[in-house]
């Protein structure tokens, strides 16, 4: 009996990939389970018009063996805006080219590097461009290229490494959603992109972010996978909990699977495992009201001449503390503030700006995306490099800016009015979890945002050898913060700060722009 994809995503899994196996007779089903050489729970069997069934799931690559994120690494992955690349921009706005930018040099030794660029370019102008950008490295650089105008930046979400039989493999997910099937028909040529060498299609839609691995600290022959519910909705509503966490735990070869997500929030924004450290950082919502002063500031840089709402809400920062703030009265101004958002002065560069409106009138009027593509693209590229770099950085702090009001006025309003109980519960519930499991937790902010924002976390960091890239975005409490997490790392572990806003604000991180390639952690046959 086939299990359908629920909640409009019909294509979330591979025809026939989800089934349950039912029989009149109970004692019948472990035996054909172990007969096709798949694992059975009898405490899955459920009873159904009078027939016993079990969830039926057959790995999409048999034998596959997820990596724990402390194999040593072979490869990086990073998806890149390939306009960004070409324009040779050199202001950092934290997007995943500004990470690769800052984590290739700090890394401890050589590795493949793998560019994953969603355009339609020579790729002598994409290699000159790599070049370019990093000068006498050491790493080997590869570029992998997709179909145009289909940049998604979350690459840890595409792919998960692991091994069969002591050989690489690499699985790529069945579909992208990020919860809209949308996205999902958009990335779909990108995820078909990883075809060659290594990469297995997975059956299941899932996002890398929200499925995690570790050595089990109790005994490191076994793998443990840490999970959320993200990819429930693509086909696992009608699953129970435990037959969800069972079909993943046979998909990617866990002995055993840890629920730590919850809805809106990957496992990477919530935890980050350590290498060879038996240590995890795990968010802590922080909603004491500490950063509201910080975020505001935030906002009063990207917007000159202070909106008169942002000035009441500074004069009520300054005035109250925490416990003391009349929340009436802010929540009154948050309103004004944000009704009014939409008149709010950006902070633009006005001699670029008339610059590139001149040009875009002269050589591609009424559709300035002309001049970025094919040979008009080209023409800025060799004659006008400075005016296509001003284009792309004023476009990236343009978007920045679109998205800042909303997120970070709500993001002050719960500094306000506090976390949901439920936050806090959780949080203690994950720590208390993994302390259990044997590791040393390092608790670490998670400053929450709302309607659909998910809000900044540092725990959405890469740990790569001896060094922890967390995220940064632009706070003036982070350094404060930096040191406090500095205090409580393992001897020999570096924390290094790396501009991640951008990424920050559209629901990402350090760890959401990286994917990885590991050694095998068995001899091939």
């Amino acid at each position: 009996m086939a299990i359908p994809a629920r909640g409009g995503f019909p294509q979330a899994t591979a025809d026939g990939a989800l089934s349950m196996a039912c029989s009149s007779n109970e004692q019948h089903l472990q035996p054909y389970f172990e007969s096709r050489g798949v694992v059975f729970h009898p405490h899955l069997i459920r009873r159904e018009a009078g027939r016993s069934c079990h969830v039926y799931y057959e790995p999409s690559v048999p034998g596959f063996r997820a990596s724990p994120d402390d194999s040593p690494l072979r490869a990086l992955h990073v998806s890149v805006d390939s306009l960004a690349l070409l324009s040779g921009r050199k202001e950092r706005v934290g997007d995943s080219l500004d990470v690769a930018r800052e984590v290739l040099p700090k890394l401890e030794r050589p590795l493949e590097i793998q560019f994953s660029l969603a355009v339609d370019r020579p790729a002598a102008l994409l290699q000159s461009a790599i070049r370019r950008e990093f000068p006498d490295t050491l790493h080997k650089l590869a570029i992998q290229t997709g179909p145009p105008e289909d940049f998604a930046p979350w690459v840890q979400d595409i792919l998960k490494p692991g091994e069969v039989s002591g050989r690489e493999r690499i699985l790529v997910t069945h579909r992208l959603f990020e919860g809209s099937p949308e996205l999902g028909q958009s990335t779909l040529q990108t995820v078909r992109s990883f075809q060659n060498g290594p990469y297995s299609a997975s059956k299941l839609s899932w996002e890398g972010g929200d499925l995690q691995f570790a050595r089990d600290p109790r005994d490191s022959t076994k793998l443990l996978l840490f999970y959320g519910d993200s990819a429930k909705g693509y086909w696992g509503e009608d699953l129970t909990n435990e037959e969800y966490a069972y079909v993943l735990q046979s998909e990617f070869g866990a002995d055993e699977a840890i629920a730590l997500g919850e809805h809106e929030l990957h496992v990477d924004y919530l935890a980050a495992l350590l290498p060879g450290t038996r240590t995890v950082l795990v968010s802590q919502p922080q909603c004491d009201g500490r950063a509201a002063g910080a975020l505001l500031q935030v906002l009063e840089a990207a917007f000159p001449g202070i909106p008169a709402e942002l000035a009441g809400l500074r004069q009520l920062v300054r005035k109250y503390k925490k416990k003391d703030w009349p929340e009436a009265r802010v929540r009154g101004v948050l309103a004004q503030a944000r009704a009014s958002v939409a008149r709010w002065p950006h902070k633009e560069d006005t001699a670029g700006l008339e610059a590139i409106n001149a040009y875009a009138r002269q050589h591609c009027p009424g559709d300035p995306k002309r001049c970025i593509s094919g040979l008009s693209l080209q023409n800025l590229i060799d004659n006008h490099a400075g005016l296509l770099a001003s284009w792309v950085t004023m476009a990236a702090r343009r978007r920045m800016s679109d998205m800042l009001p909303a997120r970070i006025i709500d993001a002050i309003e719960i500094q306000v009015l506090g976390c949901r109980p439920e936050q806090h519960t959780r949080a203690r519930e994950r720590a208390a979890v993994l302390s259990q499991l044997g590791f040393r937790v390092i608790n670490v902010p998670w400053i929450p945002g709302a309607n659909g924002w998910a809000g900044i976390s540092y725990a959405n960091s890469a740990a790569i050898g001896r060094s922890v890239f967390m995220p940064e975005f632009g706070l003036i409490t982070e350094e404060a913060l930096y040191e406090s997490i500095r205090s409580q790392l393992p001897s020999g572990t570096q924390l290094v700060p790396i501009p991640a806003r951008f990424l920050m604000l559209m629901n990402g991180g350090i760890h959401c722009a990286l994917a990885f390639s590991r050694e095998p952690t068995t001899q091939s046959p």
